[in-house]
């Protein structure tokens, strides 16, 4: 029998880390701004008490239940038929979450550093290097990951001491013009 890959907790600091810079930059600035508006920098700051509290109640659901997958507990804690009906759902908002991710990397790579090429062959490389990345696995992926942690952080502070001069704080107010 094959041995499952393993990888450490710091393995999954780096891959939690790094998934958050790129939605951060990709993703979050135009979901909060299309609801919020000018206060969606309120709205960042009082979501990190709500994304600690659903970590904490993962972590302590994985503290009971160690050994079983996302699926397996909605089945045993939701019983068999909406654990089901929970399970296909939350396959589903990954496959299309997997799909607007692609198309936004697609659109950033597009325009930011390859514009003359076509956006369905950015597509397709994409998707084959994701597709070779589960081929081989969790392990290398993160183990590649914590390689290039310290490049991407780099690259992150750079980029937030270049831009914080840009910063004005007028474009902050007025606060709560959108009302709640």
């Amino acid at each position: 029998m094959e041995e499952k890959g393993r990888i450490s907790i710091t393995n999954i600091a780096v891959l939690v880390f790094l998934s958050i810079i790129g939605d951060c930059v990709l993703v979050y600035p135009s979901l909060i701004t299309s609801i919020s508006k000018q206060d969606a920098w309120i709205s960042s700051f009082l979501s990190i008490p709500a994304g600690l509290a659903v970590l904490l109640l993962l972590l302590r659901v994985h503290q009971l239940y160690p050994d079983l997958t996302f699926i397996q507990l909605c089945q045993r804690i939701l019983g068999r038929w909406l654990g089901a009906l929970i399970s296909v759902w939350y396959l589903f908002h990954l496959l299309m979450n997997s799909a607007i991710y692609l198309r936004e990397v697609g659109d950033f790579m597009n325009n930011q550093t390859y514009v003359m090429t076509p956006l369905p062959v950015i597509n397709l490389l994409l998707i084959l290097v994701l597709t070779w990345g589960m081929y081989m696995g969790l392990e290398p992926i993160a183990r590649t990951a914590q390689i290039l942690f310290p490049l991407c952080l780099t690259f992150t502070l750079f980029l937030i001491l270049c831009l914080l001069p840009q910063c004005e704080s007028q474009q902050l107010k007025p606060i709560m013009e959108q009302g709640i």
